[in-house]
């Protein structure tokens, strides 16, 4: 398992293309993402209070495939996905009563789910300083389908 995340690990920050000589090009990514927000960063208004913050969780992937056109131009298609949950309040303790005075506070734990898939069209340029370095340039069109929950 560990040896695992840390092929994950590697493979998430390196983007590598191989065989630009060929005919056909084919090209993946993914990722993912976790970000904790607690009441001073997730506070939208003053009138918003959420004492346990925020947890967003994202999870991206993607794949394209593209033939050649010229010597240093490709033109494919491709499709990508993202799952993302979030939840407001997720380990908020209740506060204990107090004998003194009522005080009526109110926490509420809400999740949110959204999922994308948009298919994508792309046009890339590259061009080869050397044997090991290139610079590419991408230009892609994409639509983007939602689904909330």
């Amino acid at each position: 398992m560990k040896q695992l995340f840390y092929l994950i690990f590697i493979l998430s920050l390196t983007d590598i293309t191989a065989q630009t000589e060929k005919k056909f090009i084919l090209r993946t990514n993914f990722g993912y993402n976790f970000s904790h927000q607690d009441n001073l960063d997730s506070r939208q208004s003053v009138d918003q209070y959420y004492p346990g913050g925020i947890n967003i969780n994202k999870f991206n992937f993607g794949l394209s495939a593209g033939r050649k056109l010229k010597s240093n131009f490709y033109y494919g298609l491709g499709i990508s996905s993202t799952i993302s949950k979030e939840e407001t309040n997720s380990d908020v303790k209740f506060p204990e009563g107090s004998w003194g005075f009522i005080s009526l506070t109110s926490y509420m734990n809400t999740i949110s789910k959204n999922s994308s898939i948009s298919p994508t069209i792309y046009f890339q340029y590259f061009t080869n300083f050397s044997e090991k370095f290139s610079i590419t340039f991408d230009l892609y069109s994409k639509y983007t389908f939602n689904s909330n929950s």
